[in-house]
């Protein structure tokens, strides 16, 4: 409440300041002006009496009147039950998490939606957790951890995830000697046919190609 009323005086203050009107006169007005649910205003309460503002006034309502605090005690506890009421109705308690279980847990990071993965250590307290994390152990409250049933992330070793992020070295088989005579025989394409260009699968079905050149290219010579 407290800081509640700080906020309002903030508030007013940057309020006058901007419109250029006198920030004592708004905190005045905000003295005078009843409480919602208490009939009273700050000054009457303080002082038992109200304060003269600006606007007319009958003088009767200037004199001392003594405020019975045990009845505006009365009627805050009757505001604040109303306002649990209405909370109560549909809240409820989350179950408890068990030492094992395996959380998401909300982020704390501006912009980042991906509830990551962790497993809970113990219990605090009455609703603050210790999440074991691949980055460390953090505390969190039960409404930022909801259970899943993902099996539990396994905790690896940092030498051993360095020893399985380096590559083994790859080992290229020797090829067999060909004879020069025999290569360049196999290489050289005959002439009157194209050279065979290998013929990739692409899953549709491939029209049927002749490698006889057209008769218009019979006396062509390939080199």
């Amino acid at each position: 409440m407290a800081e509640a009323a700080v906020k309002i005086a903030k508030r007013l203050i940057i309020s006058a300041s901007e419109s250029g009107e006198d920030p004592y006169l708004a905190l005045l007005d905000y003295r005078n002006t009843p409480t919602q649910g208490m009939d009273t205003s700050p000054a009457q309460r303080m002082l038992n009496r109200r304060a003269r503002t600006l606007l007319p006034m009958s003088s009767r309502l200037l004199e001392p009147q003594t405020v019975d605090s045990r009845f505006a005690k009365r009627r805050r506890r009757l505001r604040n039950s109303r306002s649990a009421w209405y909370h109560d109705r549909g809240a409820k308690d989350l179950n408890p998490l068990q030492e094992g279980d395996t959380v998401r847990i909300k982020p704390m990071v501006m912009g980042k939606k991906k509830w990551d993965q962790g497993t809970v250590l113990k219990r605090l307290d009455e609703r603050s957790y210790e999440v074991d994390m691949p980055s460390g152990n953090l505390r969190r409250n039960r409404v930022y951890l909801r259970k899943s049933q993902e099996a539990p992330t396994p905790t690896q070793n940092p030498d051993t995830v360095a020893q399985e992020a380096t590559p083994a070295p790859s080992v290229v088989p020797r090829a067999a000697p060909v004879s020069p005579a025999k290569d360049n025989a196999s290489s050289a394409p005959s002439p009157g046919r194209a050279p065979s260009t290998p013929v990739m699968n692409t899953g549709r079905p491939l029209r049927a190609s002749r490698n006889v050149l057209p008769r218009k290219f019979e006396d062509y010579v390939v080199n």
